[in-house]
């Protein structure tokens, strides 16, 4: 589980997407790096069924797993451009 210093509950859009991006908050990731923890086994469980802590079943991210790599690779390469904040 992720240290809660990167948690990202409770964030609007821009918060997250300045966190992703902050080495000092995404540990210690340039967006290579960034990428390559994307691709990793522990992120990649959040797209398995299953149940959470308290045994209730997980509800897996709307966007399907592979497309959701090419979007953030996308996302990097373009520049890793985040919204502005409200």
């Amino acid at each position: 589980m992720a240290p809660l210093a990167m948690g990202w509950e409770g964030l609007t859009p821009a918060l997250r997407c300045a966190h992703l991006k902050d080495a000092s908050r995404n540990g210690g990731r340039n967006g290579t790096a960034v990428i390559d923890h994307l691709k990793t086994a522990l992120v990649a469980w959040a797209w398995q069924p299953g149940d959470d802590a308290r045994n209730r079943p997980r509800t897996p991210p709307p966007v399907p797993y592979d497309e959701f790599l090419k979007i953030a690779e996308l996302w990097i390469n373009s520049g890793a451009a985040c919204p502005e904040p409200n």
